[in-house]
């Protein structure tokens, strides 16, 4: 019996190239479709909309919902999250993000000056990244198009949006979201998920200085609160998390 359709919203820095290549295996090698990333998509005509049963990648929810299928993502802790990024394009060929002119600026800046830069790209990385990708995505041009929302309005599409997700994971609980599509899509029950891009001798999230720590907070606040509502509606406890006022639980 063939997997159903399947739609991955990857988040950077959540686990998500781990769950691609277990999903990729899961998959008939034809039914995959081969693009990455937020161009990759945008490119998408008809046919590959028809040919393909798996598309998993750095796309928004915009671009997802035109894809169709099952949507699933997976959120992490904001403040680590960007931690974790900021090491890994600290720790990754500087060739491998030459045109990637944020993850340049990753490279060239402290933890504290990339967390607090107002360059749009880098801001693109940091600022309510996780909100942006799941409202509509988080690149630039998008960013600037959708300026007149208020963090409110920004953070209630990307809770709608949530809510429409068949199945919503969390990076610190990754084998059991693995586990959760799994049962929905109807995965090979050989399917097993691997661990890649383990940045190695990054900075755990208690050695980073309060002071920054709060600093990223404060660029992450809708992210937070994005967190919080996932992390609650999936019954798992997460510091100083808010009530999600009546949404309905993920499945």
């Amino acid at each position: 019996m063939s997997p159903d359709r399947l739609t991955f919203i990857h988040i950077p820095k959540t686990g998500g190239t781990s769950l691609t290549r277990a999903l990729i295996e899961s998959y008939p090698p034809e039914d995959s479709y081969p693009g990455r990333f937020f161009e990759h998509f945008d490119r998408l005509g008809p046919e590959a909309l028809g040919r393909y049963r798996l598309f998993a990648g750095h796309m928004g929810f915009e671009q997802a919902r035109r894809i169709g299928g099952g949507m699933v993502t997976v959120l992490r802790d904001p403040v680590d999250r960007v931690v974790s990024l900021h090491s890994f394009f600290n720790g990754i060929d500087e060739r491998l993000v030459a045109q990637d002119r944020g993850a340049l600026l990753a490279r060239r800046l402290t933890l504290e000056e990339f967390a607090r830069s107002s360059d749009p790209d880098a801001e693109a990385y940091v600022l309510d990244a996780q909100t942006w990708q799941l409202a509509f995505d988080p690149t630039v041009p998008t960013r600037h198009r959708w300026r007149h929302l208020t963090g409110e309005e920004l953070l209630g599409v990307a809770l709608r949006n949530l809510a429409r997700m068949e199945v919503v994971g969390l990076f610190e609980e990754l084998d059991r979201a693995f586990e959760r599509i799994s049962r929905r899509f109807r995965l090979p029950e050989a399917a097993r998920l691997p661990h890649f891009l383990r940045t190695p001798g990054r900075p755990r999230l208690r050695d980073i200085p309060e002071e920054t720590r709060r600093l990223i907070a404060d660029r992450v606040g809708l992210d937070l609160r994005l967190y919080e509502e996932a992390a609650d509606r999936l019954g798992v406890a997460a510091e100083g998390r808010r009530s999600g006022g009546g949404l309905p639980r993920f499945p």
